[in-house]
């Protein structure tokens, strides 16, 4: 049975980058409901990315095509959130396999997070942990 699709909301005082829209319409379509965060207003304070299903996840999609950018990309989501989804669609150079390796590698090490999901150049959403 094909699991039913999710939904996007954007609060109306929520100003959402283009790639970040991708990564919630590649979320939705696997059946995530998604809900975009008001950024902080106060200097230096995180906020999460999403509510999806009501828990809190930071989303990172980064541009450098190199291994140690992902391990720079967790450590930096950690600081808001143990739920992180890394969408890999800016990534041009580095494959889907070399991402999801060491996706895998870094869940294993490390123990505060709590759930990592990979976006990949497909735009397929895949449970790491």
């Amino acid at each position: 049975m094909k699991k039913p699709i999710g939904s996007i909301k954007i609060p109306g005082d929520v100003d959402v980058w283009p790639h970040e829209y991708r990564t919630a319409v590649a979320l939705s379509r696997a059946g995530f409901n998604v809900t975009f965060i008001k950024k902080s207003d106060e200097d230096r304070e995180k906020t999460p990315d999403l509510l999806i299903d009501g828990q809190l996840w930071e989303m990172k999609a980064p541009k450098a095509s190199n291994a140690r950018a992902i391990d720079r990309n967790l450590r930096r989501a950690l600081r808001q959130s143990r739920r992180i989804i890394i969408d890999s669609r800016r990534m041009k150079d580095l494959p889907d396999a070399t991402v999801e390796r060491e996706l895998r590698k870094h869940a294993r090490d490390m123990r505060s997070i709590e759930r990592l999901v990979f976006v990949n150049h497909r735009g397929e959403v895949i449970d790491i942990k």
